[in-house]
């Protein structure tokens, strides 16, 4: 299941904006991903999963963090079933994909 959220369909709201849940992100590889998050104000942290182990991780110190001042803005994909929004350095872009505009973060 390709599921944003941690109750399967949405992303849950923590208050004062903040959010959780999961979405997908695609690899290098081209593979899409599905990741824990948790947004804290304009901030996004980013939980992969344990080497060796293919349960998502969602404790702990998060696998990468970023400010979403970088963030493109969300593009409507498949007829609008999925939102894609990126990221981008200087040597790659990041591309993270969900499941319903509002809960698109960019």
């Amino acid at each position: 299941n390709n599921s944003f959220d941690v109750n399967r369909s949405r992303s849950r709201n923590c208050g004062n904006g903040d959010r959780e849940g999961f979405l997908e992100k695609r690899s290098r590889r081209g593979i899409w991903q599905r990741r824990f998050f948790r947004t804290e104000r304009r901030v996004l942290s980013y939980w992969g999963t344990v080497k060796g182990n293919d349960n998502l991780v969602q404790e702990g110190d998060p696998s990468m963090v970023f400010d979403l001042e970088m963030a493109s803005a969300c593009e409507a994909l498949d007829g609008g079933k999925k939102f894609v929004f990126a990221i981008t350095f200087p040597d790659h872009t990041l591309q993270l994909r969900a499941e319903d505009e509002e809960s698109c973060l960019a």
